[in-house]
């Protein structure tokens, strides 16, 4: 029986398998034990397994990778992991199904709808009388889900659809009078039913858990109850997420639970924050991407959207990594794990080459950003510095203690207003210290200072436009990302400033940092990281950024 191989040779490969997550070899790794009729309790109902392979050879893709082709010859390893713990592994006395709560963690394009369809097809082929079926979800298209991908196997299955009535608002099986019914839980609280099976689609959806209690309760007089609960992940505060701390406990042996089966598919907890440039991230999210190809591209080129447009790090983490995060409104314009790779010390580097300096100007009452930006060797060193009056702490909007920094990451001169005096000292005392090259700056409030130090360096005007700006951050993002090419020196205050960036896009797809919107949707300052993106493009050099000339 070729699905009994394939499942158990999954769970044989996984224990070694890097692409499998330590909580799939897990469960693995108990199913094998049943499998391999080393179980003294449980064993593989082999007559149940002989059933579902002739099925299956007449049940027929209808969409996808394996359009047109039967089930028998298409489900993936994995996939027959799933149907034979399900409907074959039973009590050896009772001959009753062994997993009554069965929980599948995975990824967007894993195919879940397709084998929780068959799933229920195969029940209901196999169904006492009069059973009921339901799928349960937060709307009436979450639930239909699952019911309309069983119409479609029904209707493309010839040998199968005499077997079936689909109607409007059920499916019936003709002959054992079986019903599968989409409940939605805004209008269906699955109350006065009684469940054979149900699944619960897209469960990190639900705003409570109310409609799984009544449907688990409404198991209780049943033969074989079980319940499918399947979903992506979504933000880290949804039901979902209790669910698969429950799941977890089991699995690590912490709390016992015979009945439940869960296949969570998520990267392991020591590898998450490689999200971008780890392939096993990819390979332990998405079980069905590593059978199919195409799947796997798309995968890889999700991840290659999101270093050029961090507004899809979300969706990426929680769809395609299946990795909880907190909603954001906002666009992101680094993704901090990869900043704060890039921070070392540098109090050993020597400040040889010639240097730029960027300035980021404010209000004369807040802050402002002072950048140093040295190039050696295709490498980018940085340090940065915060300039603000005393007067306006009382009043900040940051998370931060500027008094707890002042004298080393920032300088807080007395009163209500910087003084630019200071900052133009500031510069001369570097200056003593290293080369200035180029001090490059925004004009919007610093033509007095730039005129003053005119005087004595070459100053540059960056000009507040997509096409000079775009370029600019896309590149120094790049760098960030690719690591080994953007160093930083230690700064809460660059960290924060980073943090709070948020960019804007026009028609043509350029970006910029957007400072009201980092402000409004973020709460907080970016003036340090636009000091050090000026600085860096004073830093452009043949060879090394002559992007800025393309």
């Amino acid at each position: 029986m070729i699905g009994l191989q394939k499942a158990i040779e999954y769970c044989r490969n996984a224990e070694n398998d890097k692409r499998c997550g330590k909580y799939i070899k897990k469960q693995c790794a108990e199913w094998l034990e049943i499998a391999e009729d080393r179980n003294e309790k449980y064993t593989i109902n082999l007559e149940t397994v002989e059933h579902i392979h002739k099925v299956l050879k007449h049940a027929i893709f209808a969409t996808g990778k394996s359009n047109n082709t039967t089930y028998l010859e298409s489900l993936k390893p994995f996939q027959w992991l799933f149907l034979l713990s399900a409907l074959c592994t039973v009590d050896r006395e009772t001959r009753e199904f062994k997993y009554r709560k069965i929980v599948i963690e995975m990824a967007r394009k894993s195919g879940k709808n397709s084998i929780v369809s068959l799933y229920f097809l195969l029940r209901m082929m196999m169904s006492a009388k009069y059973a009921e079926y339901y799928s349960v979800s937060s709307d009436k298209a979450f639930a239909s889900r699952t019911f309309d991908d069983l119409s479609i196997l029904i209707e493309n299955s010839p040998r199968l659809t005499k077997y079936f009535n689909v109607k409007k608002s059920y499916i019936e099986h003709r002959k054992n009078k079986s019903k599968f019914v989409a409940l939605a839980y805004g209008r269906d609280k699955g109350n006065s039913i009684q469940a054979s099976a149900y699944v619960a689609d897209e469960v990190a959806t639900l705003p409570t858990n109310d409609i799984l209690v009544n449907m688990a309760q409404s198991q209780k007089s049943v033969r074989n109850p079980q319940g499918v609960f399947i979903s992506t992940r979504y933000p880290a505060d949804d039901i979902f997420n209790d669910e698969l701390e429950a799941c977890r406990s089991v699995l690590e042996g912490e709390k016992a639970n015979d009945k439940l089966f869960a296949l969570l598919y998520e990267p392991d907890e020591e590898i998450r924050g490689e999200y971008i440039d780890n392939d096993l991230v990819l390979a332990q999210s998405n079980p069905l991407a590593l059978e199919v190809s195409s799947l796997w591209e798309d995968a890889l080129l999700e991840r290659e959207q999101v270093k050029v447009m961090p507004s899809y790090l979300n969706n990426y983490l929680t769809k395609i990594c299946n990795i909880p995060v907190k909603n954001r409104s906002d666009d992101p314009y680094l993704i901090m794990d990869y900043w704060e790779r890039c921070r070392v010390e540098l109090d050993d580097i020597v400040w040889s080459s010639p240097v730029c300096i960027g300035i980021d100007m404010s209000l004369t009452t807040d802050l402002t950003g002072i950048s140093i930006v040295m190039e050696e060797d295709g490498k980018f060193y940085t340090k940065s510095f915060g300039f603000l009056p005393r007067e306006s702490l009382k009043n900040r909007r940051e998370k931060l203690d500027y008094n707890l920094y002042d004298g080393t990451y920032c300088f807080i001169n007395e009163g209500s207003v910087i003084k630019y005096e200071f900052i133009y000292d500031f510069i001369m005392r570097l200056s003593k210290q290293m080369t200035i090259s180029k001090i490059c700056y925004d004009p919007y409030n610093a033509n007095l200072l730039a005129e003053k130090l005119s005087s004595h360096f070459d100053m540059e005007v960056v000009k507040q436009n997509y096409s000079t700006m775009s370029p600019l951050v896309k590149q120094f993002r790049e760098f960030v990302y690719t690591g080994g090419i953007i160093y930083y020196e230690e700064n809460p205050i660059l960290d924060y400033c980073v943090s709070c960036a948020v960019t804007t896009m026009d028609k043509s797809m350029n970006e910029m940092l957007d400072k009201a919107k980092s402000m409004k949707n973020r709460g907080g300052r970016i003036d340090l990281l636009m000091s050090t993106l000026y600085a860096f493009y004073g830093c452009r050099r043949e060879g090394v950024l002559d992007w800025i000339a393309q």
